[in-house]
């Protein structure tokens, strides 16, 4: 089975779109779609059950989810109708939920894109001209990727290596450093190969020489923070100490958000 994730659900409409762009589509409620919560994985490419239910497609136009089974394809929050692309996503309804999955999610008679239906209002809705959605049909249970991002390790030789894992799938990162004696430098997002992979782990190098500070060849470094944050805002810390032979010692893993 595939899966494609970086799926969110909309804070605004309650749509759920795809954050996986550079820019974050149309939403019904004005302006860009703005992302809460979990990183939902869909997948694609199986065989239909009783309880899945397929030709669940991404607009290309305001970037939601929306069921392309119908004569129509409903109500553009990018005005006219939905504009589909891409895999044609199998998604169960109707299943126990687990501590990774979420239901009320439900297709919009309405615009027909899929939103979350578990809240006392139900978002806005294009086709009900700023109105809220409107329910019909399967109660949809989507899975997600348990975020909890966290550096697995530093190493320092000729170029400091950090390992982490639990970042958002793909995105590229940034890593901040913060010597001992006042020294800080950030590098620039996917610099070096820090990208996440699709598991959301990474190893970044990142040469030690050329940037400001000590050099740990030096034995002038007693200990440095590092700090690995995603572009969609997760982030985790680690602190350590060097040795007068520039080894780490006294690694220590910290918050992660």
């Amino acid at each position: 089975m595939s899966v494609q994730s970086s799926w969110q659900f909309c804070q605004k409409c309650y749509a759920l779109f795809y954050n996986g762009r550079s820019d974050q589509g149309a939403c019904a409620a004005g302006g860009a779609h703005s992302p809460h919560g979990d990183n939902f994985a869909l997948p694609y490419g199986i065989a239909t059950t009783a309880s899945t239910q397929t030709s669940w497609q991404f607009c290309q136009k305001c970037y939601a989810l929306f069921y392309n089974g119908r004569s129509g394809q409903g109500a553009c929050a990018a005005g006219g109708a939905h504009s589909p692309h891409g895999d044609d996503f199998v998604l169960s309804h109707d299943i126990p939920i687990t501590s990774k999955s979420q239901a009320f999610w439900r297709f919009c008679q309405n615009c027909y894109a899929m939103f979350y239906a578990g809240r006392s209002d139900q978002g806005v809705c294009k086709g009900a001209a700023g109105g809220p959605h409107s329910a019909q049909g399967d109660n949809f249970v989507l899975s997600f990727i348990d975020l909890n991002p966290v550096i697995d390790n530093i190493q320092v030789t000729d170029e400091f290596v950090v390992t982490g894992s639990n970042f958002f799938p793909s995105d590229q990162l940034t890593l901040s450093y913060e010597l001992s004696g006042g020294s800080a430098f950030s590098t620039v997002p996917g610099s070096a190969g820090c990208v996440a992979a699709s598991d959301g782990s990474f190893s970044c190098p990142t040469p030690v020489q050329g940037y400001p500070g000590p050099d740990f060849e030096l034995g002038t470094v007693s200990s440095f923070g590092v700090t690995a944050r995603d572009q969609h805002g997760n982030y985790a810390l680690a602190s350590c100490q060097v040795d007068a032979e520039g080894s780490i010692v006294n690694f220590q893993k910290g918050q992660s958000a």
